[in-house]
């Protein structure tokens, strides 16, 4: 039975049109690495996790396509954040630099200046007791450099983690202060760091400080701000946002 040459043109006009749409939906890269407990992403494999849902989430309600960088160093992310080269990333620090070239949309707690010690502490007489490691290129509190000398501490600066991490495992220092996952992470990667360098409960009082969904201001899609903005304090109200809870791997 012969097809009636308007249906045709309809369906033609259908297809046409939904191939459209499909191509009109924005596709927003996010730069991330591999970073448990958050989210897991070995190279070749897609990336999983707690963050990941909320990104995949974060994307179907803002009507976006979500693409994902291979898997990128933290600074490197951040490098191609301010050249408008990757639109998204997460798990950041506020800072004025950061203001110039990101959208910053808070999202969570962070747990930037968590305290690792050494299994074995030191005496009370030593020469290192009460010496404190922070890294140069951190981004710490403005309050805390103040409340460590206030308190008798003395600190030391460290180019990066692995040399405060040395530091610390020699005893040079007897704490060091950074971010909670990264640090672990390092610990965990390195056997002779195991059961000797561990986080510990704070000597001081913890200071909250806010994690941040980056978008690149230099992107395609910088237009989607505020409609990410405003969706994400929405998720951040129903509790899909909070990434410090008791988290397992996941099983493989």
């Amino acid at each position: 039975m012969p097809v009636p040459r308007g249906s045709i043109l309809l369906v033609l006009s259908f297809s046409l049109i939904g191939g459209a749409l499909a191509q009109d939906k924005p596709r927003l890269e996010w730069c991330l690495d591999h970073f448990p407990p958050r989210h897991y992403y070995i190279e070749g494999q897609p990336p999983h996790g707690a963050m990941v849902d909320m990104m995949e989430e974060l994307a179907l309600r803002g009507g976006f396509e979500l693409t994902y960088s291979m898997p990128t160093p933290f600074e490197r992310c951040l490098s191609l954040l301010q050249e408008g080269k990757t639109d998204l990333m997460t798990g950041l620090l506020d800072s004025p630099q950061r203001q110039t070239y990101l959208y910053l949309i808070p999202f969570d707690e962070a747990r930037s200046e968590h305290w690792f010690g050494h299994v074995k502490a030191l005496s009370v007489s030593s020469a290192e007791a009460n010496r404190v490691a922070l890294v140069r290129r951190r981004l710490y509190s403005a309050g805390i450099q103040p409340a460590l000398l206030q308190s008798g501490y003395q600190i030391d600066w460290y180019e990066d983690d692995d040399q405060a991490l040395m530091a610390l495992y020699h005893r040079k220092v007897e704490y060091l202060i950074g971010p909670l996952h990264l640090l672990q992470r390092t610990i965990d990667n390195l056997p002779r760091y195991h059961g000797v360098l561990i986080p510990i409960q704070p000597p001081l009082p913890d200071v909250s400080q806010t994690a941040h969904l980056g978008l690149a201001k230099k992107s395609p899609h910088a237009n989607l701000h505020a409609k990410i903005r405003d969706i994400m304090a929405l998720m951040v109200e129903e509790g899909k946002t909070h990434f410090y809870a008791e988290m397992k791997p996941p099983e493989q």
